[in-house]
């Protein structure tokens, strides 16, 4: 039985190599990707558009914290999966993302084999998610 490939993915990165790269995996693998290159944009599209999963840069530009990002998205999309990703992951920051049911955490430079497994994991549960909050 093949897995269902679709679904809508935000991600939130600084560095524009980085969302490029991240968005040609996931449409390749036959995802919906809208894109945004810090918090503020992402709020925008996360309050017009709604997201299975999110992928956001723990460190983005201007000094600001993609686990900011976490507690906006919680309140506004709760179901939506996040996946936190970091060239200098932390034990504080892993503890701060498990406060917001972070789904996963990766490490840079992502692994594209890694990232599409852990999107259609999040993309699964999600759709379980709202199945049962459906049949309540």
């Amino acid at each position: 039985m093949a897995m269902e490939r679709n679904g809508n993915i935000l991600v939130v990165d600084d560095e524009e190599g980085m969302r490029f790269t991240l968005n040609h995996y996931l449409t390749k693998a036959g995802y919906r990707v809208r894109q945004a290159p810090d918090i503020a944009e992402a709020v925008i599209r996360v309050a017009d558009e709604w997201f299975d999963v999110a992928i956001i840069d723990r460190v983005l530009s201007n000094g600001r914290n993609g686990l900011h990002l976490l507690r906006i998205l919680y309140e506004i999309q709760p179901t939506c999966k996040t996946i936190l990703i970091s060239a200098w992951p932390t034990v504080d920051s892993a503890v701060q993302a498990m406060q917001y049911q972070v789904f996963g955490y990766l490490t840079k430079p992502i692994k594209k084999a890694e990232l599409l497994a852990m999107v259609a994991q999040a993309i699964d549960e999600n759709r379980e998610t709202r199945k049962q909050a459906i049949q309540r």
